[in-house]
């Protein structure tokens, strides 16, 4: 069996082109060369403030590379009037609210953009193409693509967030990061992976436990809410690093023991409405919080959580101790299982 290693290679537009640079565009990085023209449409590609690399309708956007490409993954796309791509060589993967994919084998590919926004919100608009990330992966390298999955947190406490005594709520900023990162209360250090950073509102100071919605900095001052002033998706490969704020979603934590975790989340990026969704199971989470986040320099130390499937002793259980029982998680509880009866950890028959 033939075995291919692929390169992966993540190059972001703002750093190969200038704003001011003139049409056609072209930029080279990392073996590949990105060069766009205006074909037969009528406005010029352009290099955005905003950080977004736009070829306008009936365009054109040639990607070439030393090496054999297999796939381009056109990311963080402005997908409102996201048109429809036709490469010369290989095959498209598009839909509505996703980033464009092409797979095919080349060393060069063009693309024409569409007249249309084919996969935009309004059909009836102009076509762009409009994106920050380009992921060219190809023959001849010795990396793997990277393990992007999200496997470990932690929960920087910053105490009450309310002025009212006693306090209703408390804020809890969560960071997911995928195996390669790691964050320490200051930053983010390690190779390349992905970072998702959660501004939570619980009404526990020691219990994460919920499910949160992402709302409006002026709204969010309530529990099982994610302020989303706070609230981002966070890229790193190849030097580049792209975070984009998430706009709207869901998050729900449920407690395994008192160290691990299963969440599910469902979460869009603002602009590009691009999605991440998962159920991560079992994932450790750590705390740490600061004797006063006012100082230029916090001093961070442990912090102590304390969910409320926390360990417990099963002695007031109505039946003997060789009868076999089992355990599990329901709605972030532990359920004692004996003879198909459902039992708390304090005995109670459900």
């Amino acid at each position: 069996m033939l075995s291919i290693i692929l390169s992966v290679i993540t190059l972001l537009m703002s750093d190969i082109f200038d704003v001011q640079q003139k049409s056609p565009l072209t930029g080279t990085a990392q073996g590949v060369t990105i060069t766009a023209e205006k074909g037969d449409g009528q406005t010029k590609p352009q290099m955005l403030a905003s950080g977004y690399f736009c070829v306008y309708a009936k365009g054109k956007l040639t990607i070439s590379s030393t090496e054999t490409m297999r796939t381009i993954t056109f990311g963080s796309c402005d997908i409102k009037q996201l048109a429809k791509l036709t490469p010369s060589v290989g095959s498209m993967q598009q839909d509505v609210q996703t980033d464009p994919v092409w797979n095919g084998e080349a060393t060069s590919v063009t693309f024409t953009i569409s007249e249309k926004a084919d996969y935009g919100k309004n059909t009836r608009d102009a076509g762009q193409l409009k994106f920050m990330t380009l992921k060219v992966a190809g023959d001849g390298g010795q990396d793997e693509p990277i393990d992007t999955t999200l496997v470990r947190g932690v929960d920087l406490y910053y105490g009450h967030y309310s002025g009212e005594t006693p306090y209703t709520y408390y804020n809890h900023q969560l960071w997911l990061t995928s195996k390669d990162l790691t964050y320490d209360g200051q930053g983010i250090e390690g190779n390349d992976g992905h970072v998702m950073r959660l501004d939570l509102f619980s009404a526990s100071a020691t219990d994460l436990c919920g499910t949160y919605t992402i709302t409006d900095p002026n709204k969010s001052d309530h529990p099982g809410c994610i302020n989303k002033k706070f609230t981002s998706y966070a890229y790193f490969q190849g030097g580049a690093f792209v975070e984009n704020k998430l706009v709207e979603g869901t998050c729900t934590i449920s407690c395994v023991t008192n160290t691990t975790y299963d969440i599910t989340y469902d979460v869009k990026e603002i602009t590009t409405y691009k999605r991440h969704q998962g159920t991560l199971r079992s994932i450790p989470i750590s705390a740490i919080t600061a004797n006063d986040f006012s100082l230029e320099n916090p001093i961070y130390v442990p912090y102590t959580l304390r969910p409320s499937c926390r360990d417990t002793e099963v002695q007031a259980l109505p039946a003997t101790p060789s009868m076999p029982y089992s355990k599990r998680i329901e709605n972030g509880h532990l359920v004692i299982i004996r003879n198909n009866v459902r039992y708390s950890v304090m005995g109670q028959e459900f």
